[in-house]
């Protein structure tokens, strides 16, 4: 994966020898994260492109010129809120796939239950909600909002509690029996910021899981897939999450992502964006300079607290496993990202 030119001219890009090739951007706001990692991202043109923006973390104005026109060229714009999604969620996860009617019962049950946080006794009345969905085939005609009203009428809290977190998914009508895979072009750019800026998240969770079963299927196996996701640390990434075994496992996928957050120290479970193969340091938050210095360099430390301070807007410090010119490159670095 390309990562920037050097100030020489060089292209610097990971190794094969890391053991994965995420990059994550960590600083705080303003420091230009979004738009090195969207020109990262952009740059990937060997490979799908997947950019989610929420929260209105993508900015096309900050490509660079030459991935500009290549974005403009070969980008397929969805519109979330205007046109919905198009997933067929009731049918096989691709069209190859030998999915039964059980495993998608349990498969669309679990996606569910992990975007929106179910109980187990949550999930298990949603499971029969499903269930009698999928055999009455009430989705084409109603899409998810057949669950919710499925749960509705049980007049059970339980039942009640899962249609109240279900709702921002199952009662927006956002989701349509369509492919997604439809069109032809590299980069499918879903624009989720006419959502409820807070529901914005769930459906990330809930995108990136349907992602993963389908890469899980092999689907990416040969083209490969770069997913652009910023401000990451509103999703998920508990042990067993979607988000961690996307770090830990994509690799055999043929998946990368390119993520962004403000810092890997504000909640334990953002340290797994540690195991990226490739991390850009911009300048830190203030209480958060001591800790990165000593996660590029323990024996350094007092040098790279200097150095994270002295970054301006666009420059990083670099780690990871690089090759340039046909070296191998170790040790950390201070580059500003320009593809």
């Amino acid at each position: 994966m390309k990562i920037c030119k050097t100030q020489k001219g060089n292209i610097l890009e990971t190794a094969e020898s890391v053991p994965n090739h995420h990059v994550v951007s960590i600083g705080k706001s303003g420091t230009g994260k979004s738009s090195a990692n969207a020109n990262i991202a952009i740059n990937q043109q060997d490979r799908i492109v997947i950019i989610i923006d929420y929260h209105n973390s993508f900015d096309k104005s900050t490509l660079t010129e030459s991935n500009k026109n290549y974005f403009n060229k070969n980008s397929f714009t969805i519109d979330v809120a205007e046109e919905g999604i198009p997933i067929n969620l009731f049918d096989p996860i691709i069209e190859t796939d030998i999915e039964n009617e059980s495993m998608i019962e349990r498969r669309i049950t679990k996606m569910l239950s992990n975007a929106t946080g179910l109980s187990r006794t949550q999930e298990d009345i949603t499971f029969l909600a499903v269930q009698d969905v999928l055999q009455l085939e009430l989705y084409h005609d109603e899409g998810l909002s057949a669950i919710t009203r499925w749960l509705r009428s049980q007049d059970k809290s339980v039942a009640n509690c899962a249609a109240g977190k279900l709702r921002s998914i199952c009662d927006t009508g956002i989701l349509y029996d369509e492919s997604f895979w439809k069109s032809d072009k590299k980069i499918y750019y879903l624009n989720m910021n006419g959502l409820d800026y807070c529901e914005q998240s769930v459906w990330v969770n809930f995108l990136m899981d349907y992602f993963m079963r389908v890469a899980m299927r092999g689907f990416f196996k040969n083209k490969g897939v770069t997913f652009y996701l910023d401000e990451v640390q509103n999703l998920d990434f508990r042990e067993g999450s979607t988000m961690f075994t996307m770090i830990n496992e994509s690799r055999k996928f043929n998946v990368n992502l390119v993520m962004a957050a403000p810092s890997l120290f504000m909640k334990k479970e953002l340290e797994i964006l540690g195991q990226c193969g490739t991390i850009l340091f911009f300048h830190p938050l203030q209480n958060d300079k001591k800790k990165v210095a000593s996660l590029i360099d323990s024996q350094k430390m007092e040098k790279y607290v200097f150095r994270l301070s002295q970054l301006n807007v666009g420059e990083c410090i670099v780690c990871g496993t690089f090759k340039c010119k046909g070296e191998t490159v170790t040790k950390p670095l201070q580059i500003a990202i320009d593809l």
